[in-house]
C-alpha cells in the first residue's frame, strides 16, 4: 500500500506501523513522511491529495494538456524531416536535369574561313544520340557576314564589320587587316533537357595578287585612245572610268605602286574614279575596309585627246573629292 491507512479511524505508520494522529507530517516512532489520506468533499465525492513533489497545474494536468505541453511528437518531426529530404532531392535532380548541358562545335577549335567560302561544323552532345542532332538550332551573333543553315556556315564581306586597323601596331601605324571574329551557336532541346554551344569564327579576304595595268572591266568600243597614269608610291591603284554616254564603254584596271602604267580607252567621254590601299582583294573587295574613294573633280574627253595622269601631285592642275564607298561604281 502506497499511502498511510486509515484503520478504524486511526492512523498507521507505512513504514513502522506506529499510530499518529493527522497533526502529525513525520512519523513520531520512524520518522518517515507521512501521506494524509483523502477527504470527503460536500458531495462525497473523494479528493485525493496531490502529490507535493508536484506542482498544482501539472497535478491537475489532463493527458492532452500533457502533449501541448510537450509540442510536436517525434513521429511528427520525423515525417516533416522526410517531407523535407525529398523536396531538397527533387530540387536537386531538376537543376541538375535542368542545367544546359554542353555542345562542343568544330572539336573545340576556332574557325577560319575566307569570305565566299563554306564549311561544315562538326557537334558533339554528352547523351545525345544520332537522331538527336537533327533538331539542333543555329545561329550566329552577325549575320551580316556568317549565315548558317544545317551545320554549313557561309562567310560574306560588310565593311561595316571588318577591322582595318592592326591594334598590334599600335594607333599610328594603321595597316589593312581585312578580317572579322563572331560566333556561330548551336542548341538542342529534348523533352526539359538543354544542350548549347558556340564556336569563335575567324573571317578573312584571301588577298589577291595585283597585277599592273590588268583590265578589271574590259569596254565594248574599240580603243582609239589612252590614259596613262603614274601612281603613288606607297599604295596601289584601282582605276574605273565611268562612260557619260554609254554604260557599255564603262571600264576598270588596277595599277601597282611606284609604276606608271598606259592602258587604250574608246573615244568618249568619262568620269574618272580611284581607289588606293596597300593589299589587293579582288575586284569585288578592292583593298577591304581600308579603301579610300575619291573622284576627279573633272570630266575626261577622251574623243579628241589622250592623257596623262599623275597621282599625288601638289599643286597639280586635277582636283578631286572623297567619297563613301557606297558611291563608288561596282562592276
Amino acid at each position: 500500500m502506497n499511502e498511510n491507512e486509515k484503520k478504524d479511524g486511526v492512523l498507521h505508520c507505512d513504514s513502522c506501523g506506529a499510530v499518529y494522529t493527522e497533526d502529525y507530517e513525520f512519523c513520531p516512532e520512524c520518522g518517515a513522511k507521512l501521506v494524509k489520506p483523502p477527504t470527503a468533499d460536500d458531495t462525497g465525492n473523494v479528493e485525493a491529495a496531490p502529490d507535493e513533489t508536484s506542482t498544482p497545474d501539472e497535478a491537475s494536468a489532463s493527458p492532452a494538456d500533457e502533449k501541448k505541453k510537450g509540442g510536436l511528437s517525434k513521429k511528427v518531426w520525423a515525417v516533416i524531416g522526410a517531407i523535407a529530404l525529398a523536396a531538397i532531392i527533387v530540387i536537386v535532380v531538376l537543376a541538375n536535369i535542368m542545367t544546359e548541358r554542353p555542345l562542343v562545335l568544330n572539336s573545340g577549335e576556332e574557325i577560319d574561313i575566307y569570305v565566299g567560302d563554306k564549311k561544315g561544323i562538326t557537334i558533339e552532345g554528352e547523351g545525345l544520340e544520332k537522331n538527336d542532332y537533327q533538331m539542333t538550332l543555329w545561329s550566329t551573333d552577325n549575320e551580316k557576314v556568317l549565315k548558317v543553315n544545317n551545320g554549313e556556315i557561309e562567310a560574306f564581306y560588310d565593311s561595316s564589320s571588318f577591322n582595318a586597323i592592326d591594334e598590334d601596331a599600335g594607333s599610328d601605324e594603321a595597316t589593312d587587316v581585312c578580317s572579322c571574329t563572331t560566333y556561330v551557336r548551336a542548341s538542342i532541346e529534348k523533352g526539359i533537357r538543354k544542350w548549347g554551344g558556340s564556336a569563335k569564327v575567324n573571317i578573312s579576304i584571301e588577298p589577291v595578287e595585283l597585277k599592273d595595268g590588268k583590265i578589271i572591266k574590259k569596254p565594248a568600243d574599240s580603243q582609239d585612245s589612252y590614259l596613262e597614269v603614274t601612281s603613288m608610291d606607297d599604295y596601289d591603284t584601282y582605276i574605273y572610268l565611268k562612260s557619260k554616254t554609254k554604260e557599255s564603254n564603262d571600264m576598270s584596271f588596277t595599277i601597282k605602286r611606284g609604276s606608271t602604267t598606259r592602258v587604250d580607252v574608246p573615244m568618249d567621254e568619262y568620269e574618272m574614279y580611284w581607289a588606293v590601299g596597300t593589299t589587293w582583294y579582288g575586284s569585288e573587295f578592292l583593298f577591304g575596309p581600308g579603301t579610300e574613294y575619291q573622284k576627279s573633280a573633272e570630266d575626261w574627253d577622251f574623243r579628241e585627246y589622250s592623257w596623262s595622269f599623275k597621282m599625288n601631285v601638289q599643286d597639280g592642275n586635277v582636283g578631286s573629292e572623297y567619297l563613301d564607298e557606297d558611291e563608288f561604281p561596282e562592276l
